[in-house]
C-alpha cells in the first residue's frame, strides 16, 4: 500500500477545516474512512503532513555485526 501523497492530505485538511465529516472527506476523495481518519490523527501527533513511510516494511536483518563479515567475506573472495 503507497503512502497518501502530501498535496491530498491537504486537500483532507481543508476538507476538514470546511466543517466537513470524516465520511465526505472520504466520499469526496475516494479514500476509506480509516485512512482519512489516520491522515487528521497523524497530522495532529506529528504537525507534519509527509507520510512516515520510513517505519514501513521488514527490518533489515543485516546487522553491524553481519555488515563486518559479509565484507571480510567479500575481500576474501570476490565474485
Amino acid at each position: 500500500m503507497r503512502a497518501i501523497p502530501a498535496a491530498l492530505r491537504q486537500k483532507i485538511l481543508d476538507l476538514y477545516g470546511r466543517n466537513r465529516s470524516t465520511r465526505e472527506v472520504a466520499d469526496v476523495l475516494g479514500f476509506s474512512v480509516a485512512a482519512v481518519r489516520r491522515v487528521r490523527q497523524q497530522f495532529q501527533e506529528r504537525g507534519s503532513l509527509e507520510p512516515q513511510t520510513h517505519l514501513c516494511g521488514r527490518k533489515s536483518r543485516l546487522t553491524p555485526e553481519r555488515k563486518v563479515l559479509l565484507e571480510q567475506l567479500l575481500a576474501r573472495k570476490p565474485d
